[in-house]
């Protein structure tokens, strides 16, 4: 769920093991305030900790790190503009 305030452009998924961020999964959609995706990971998918990066129409950006997604059911993405700061809650399954 993106409650950051802003529509998110861009939004990449990676293990925080990697270097790579790899494609934007939205392609040519954005993800407006108050709007949700589903996002499935393959079966075999073996990795529990996932880095994640948004950027704005602005080209800002905004990283999370080392989320467990193994047992997540709903990320909620947040920012806080007085502090600068996003966080991200999780909840689990």
């Amino acid at each position: 769920m993106n409650k950051t305030g802003v529509v998110i452009n861009n939004l990449h998924i990676s293990p925080s093991s990697s270097d790579d961020w790899g494609a934007d999964i939205l392609g040519q959609d954005a993800l407006d305030t108050d709007q949700s995706l589903d996002i499935k990971f393959h079966p075999r998918e073996n990795v529990c900790k996932w880095d994640l990066k948004v950027k704005d129409s602005s080209g800002n950006s905004l990283e999370w790190t080392d989320l467990d997604l193994c047992k997540a059911v709903k990320i909620t993405l947040h920012w806080d503009a007085s502090k600068g700061t996003g966080t991200a809650t999780i909840d689990e399954e």
